[in-house]
């Protein structure tokens, strides 16, 4: 294959892989290793393998496409009926240069550009085309950060993006997100079990991923201003589905510190954390585990039980036929 950015072979690759990379769900996205002797994109379903010459081949064809597209003006992608385009030449190229990098902040930050331009080019509503674009962007990085790149599920660039993009676009994600949650806990609560069953995935590919679980802190923290009632119904769920995860993990520290965070909110039940607590106990003197996350997360937790129990008891009123001042 020829290597200049120009030739047939790279420009018919090229357009292939930007095309494949606009997903509506999810994508597993594996960059092929040098040895495989294809050249040519695998696909299958919401499956791609992309041979590792074949995407640095494409690399400086989409850095020379970004950079002399990256300031044009929003009239120049118009289409036919003279609605704005879906995608923009440098909108594709960024695809291919997070793929390679997750850490490239000029892809990143054009791509919140884009967001926020399309957002007011419509006066500023989040109606149904700009609930769109952001699920969009939401899928991206979920397939960014899910699949099993090298660096991409610990990017800080890249959960950085998508709390921006959550935060940003909440009104149109929320709407996009009610119908994602365990057990009709509202949209606040099926965020929070669509956002953390991503960081679950995320967790999965990378051990220890600061960052990810990180982001889902944010996520709860923004799931609390809502003050949703819903929040408080769904939370049981969430806490059940992540001390599964931390039990089928139990070498994973991030994890558990997470878990101990979630115990310590306020929408969570002191009743569910004591069970929770009872329950990882059991499992480690039914394995006699001695890794030392679960031995941490039962000491944090044993001193926040005491201390919850110790404040209940001290609120507790006085029977006053058991004080010795009864007449």
């Amino acid at each position: 294959m020829s290597s200049s950015p120009s030739s047939p072979a790279i420009l018919s690759a090229y357009a292939t892989l930007t095309s494949l990379l606009h997903p509506t769900a999810p994508l597993e996205i594996e960059i092929l290793p040098s040895s495989i002797s294809t050249t040519t994109i695998l696909h299958a379903g919401n499956s791609i393998g992309i041979p590792k010459r074949l995407l640095t081949a494409c690399l400086p064809r989409a850095r020379s496409t970004f950079l002399a597209h990256k300031d044009d003006d929003d009239d120049d992608h118009q289409n036919e009926d003279g609605q704005e385009a879906a995608t923009t030449p440098a909108l594709d190229a960024t695809l291919v240069l997070q793929l390679l990098n997750p850490e490239h902040l000029s892809a990143a930050n054009f791509r919140k550009r884009c967001l926020l331009l399309r957002r007011c080019n419509r006066g500023g509503e989040d109606d149904d085309q700009a609930a769109v674009s952001c699920t969009r962007e939401m899928v991206w990085i979920e397939s960014l950060v899910t699949s099993p790149l090298y660096r991409h599920a610990k990017s800080p660039t890249l959960w950085a993006h998508r709390l921006w993009v959550l935060k940003t676009f909440l009104h149109s994600l929320s709407l996009w997100d009610a119908g994602n949650g365990d057990g009709g806990g509202g949209a606040a609560a099926g965020l929070l079990a669509r956002e953390l069953g991503v960081v679950m995935r995320a967790g999965e590919r990378h051990a220890g991923n600061y960052h990810a679980w990180n982001y889902a802190r944010e996520v709860v923290k923004l799931v609390d201003v809502l003050g949703s009632a819903g929040v408080e119904r769904g939370m049981k769920a969430v806490v059940e589905k992540m001390h599964g995860w931390c039990l089928a993990h139990p070498r994973d520290i991030s994890g558990w510190s997470f878990l101990a965070f979630l115990l310590r909110g306020q929408a969570v039940d002191g009743h569910v954390a004591r069970q929770v607590y009872c329950e990882t106990e059991a499992f480690v003197e039914r394995l006699r585990w001695q890794g030392k996350s679960v031995h941490w997360f039962l000491a944090s937790e044993a001193q926040i039980l005491d201390s919850r129990t110790s404040l209940m008891a001290q609120s507790r009123p006085i029977d006053p036929s058991l004080s010795g001042n009864s007449s």
